[in-house]
């Protein structure tokens, strides 16, 4: 089931995002290059930003015009954390009504998937392997848990 973590492990309860308690932002290039073998990479020089708010939502702005670009809501509670998939095509965020949500970036920035009870009783950060396609989240619950993605 995509709703299970894959491993959980517990966490030391004063870590820096369990004791600032704040939201979050993260940066996304959407463009690509190429290394000498010919394989793909991400370049690395943002154009996006997005951030995590009190007031239940995330905004994406254009870096360089300072432009926002989405204004996107659907959580019930406070926003956490964001962080773009590597892939450019989704953002995925956390927050304290315990759900975890993937907004399709390509689709008007539509909710694609919502995974509910995380944690107990909120969930307070995420984070993305790039080698793996695993993704990292905390709560207040002191536990890691790892997603498999589909």
């Amino acid at each position: 089931s995509d709703k299970q973590p894959k491993e959980e492990a517990k966490t030391d309860s004063s870590s820096p995002q369990q004791r600032n308690g704040g939201g979050s932002s993260s940066a996304f290039n959407g463009s690509s290059g190429t290394t000498n073998g010919g394989e793909s990479r991400r370049v690395y020089s943002p154009q996006f930003l997005a951030s995590a708010s009190r007031d239940k939502t995330i905004k994406i702005f254009h870096i360089s015009s300072g432009v926002l670009v989405a204004d996107i809501s659907g959580h019930e509670n406070w926003v956490r954390s964001v962080i773009f998939h590597p892939s450019g095509k989704y953002l995925i965020s956390c927050a304290d009504d315990k759900t975890i949500r993937v907004w399709d970036l390509e689709k008007q920035f539509r909710c694609k998937k919502i995974l509910e009870d995380c944690h107990d009783p909120f969930v307070t950060s995420i984070d993305y392997n790039m080698a793996r396609p695993m993704l990292a989240s905390g709560g207040v619950d002191n536990l890691l848990k790892i997603w498999e993605c589909h």
